[in-house]
């Protein structure tokens, strides 16, 4: 049994609440926990189950992204260098695609929150994206043309669900 990590119930709420309103979606990042106890993040997207012109239910369709992002950031650091993240910014990132919270990164590195969030703008900026649902769209397309065909499953099956 899966469970929506408690932080991200409301966000999740708010994205079914798009969908109902404007019948499509886009991906959202969202941490569940399997088990009671695991938590994993996943990348997902969900479109409107109609029924006469009602949306009775939802479609989804999801991936973990630890794998994904990990077989592309543990390329040699190429991608930390590409983009100039300094030692810290690479920590900062790392921890984010672990799903940590930006209170718990800056737990985790002995820092201040809102040196986790100068981090976290100066990444987006320098990866050039606006937020954390950007940063992981980048880096799902990126392992697509880095890696070929079979990291392209999951943007086919998102298409498919349009």
């Amino acid at each position: 049994i899966s469970y929506i990590a408690e932080d991200d119930r409301v966000r999740l709420s708010e994205y079914c609440s798009k969908i109902i309103s404007r019948g499509f979606s886009s991906f959202l990042e969202v941490k569940i926990y399997v088990d009671q106890i695991k938590r994993t993040t996943i990348l997902a997207k969900a479109s409107p189950i109609l029924h006469q012109d009602r949306v009775v239910g939802f479609r989804w369709s999801a991936i973990n992204i630890k794998p994904l992002i990990g077989s592309l950031m543990n390329s040699e650091d190429t991608f930390f260098r590409q983009f100039n993240l300094s030692p810290r910014e690479t920590e900062v990132l790392n921890l984010l695609l672990e799903g940590y919270k930006n209170r718990m990164i800056a737990e985790k590195l002995f820092i201040a929150e809102s040196t986790v969030k100068y981090h976290m703008g100066s990444i987006y900026s320098k990866i050039g994206v606006k937020n954390r649902q950007d940063l992981f769209l980048f880096l799902e397309n990126s392992q697509q043309n880095r890696f070929g065909p079979e990291s392209f499953l999951f943007n086919i099956i998102s298409k498919l669900m349009q």
